[in-house]
């Protein structure tokens, strides 16, 4: 009976690892894509502005996606008026406070704008 013990707890740490492994990948990528993002938004090209804001949602979408003690499948993220906005419903204050400091760590600069709301208390 150890063994598998043994094997769930390797797995459990694997799983550990492998998200620490994508937390730095996307902090890695949003490191590289902010020295990018203030020139293009300041740009008055209108497709440039538009590629700069869905850049800014996707990187804080995939660092929402990344946090594995978050279900971030009903967040949704858009930039509008210079700001990040999260839209949706998360199952706790925690989550909540979650995913607002994984898209402020994301969005750098850019502020962040809470629209989600807590739905009760049934879980994923």
């Amino acid at each position: 009976m150890a063994g598998y013990e043994t094997q769930g707890y390797m797995h459990m740490e694997f799983k550990r690892v492998l998200a620490v492994a994508r937390v730095a990948i996307i902090s890695a990528t949003c490191a590289a894509s902010m020295a990018v993002s203030p020139t293009a938004a300041t740009t008055t090209d209108p497709q440039a502005s538009v590629a700069a804001d869905k850049a800014i949602a996707d990187r804080v979408q995939a660092a929402l996606h990344a946090d594995p003690n978050l279900l971030s499948r009903h967040i949704k993220v858009s930039v509008e008026k210079g700001a990040v906005v999260l839209r949706g419903f998360v199952f706790s204050d925690w989550d909540m406070r979650t995913a607002l400091r994984d898209a402020k760590k994301a969005a750098g600069d850019i502020p962040v704008v809470n629209n989600m709301s807590i739905k009760g208390s049934e879980r994923r």
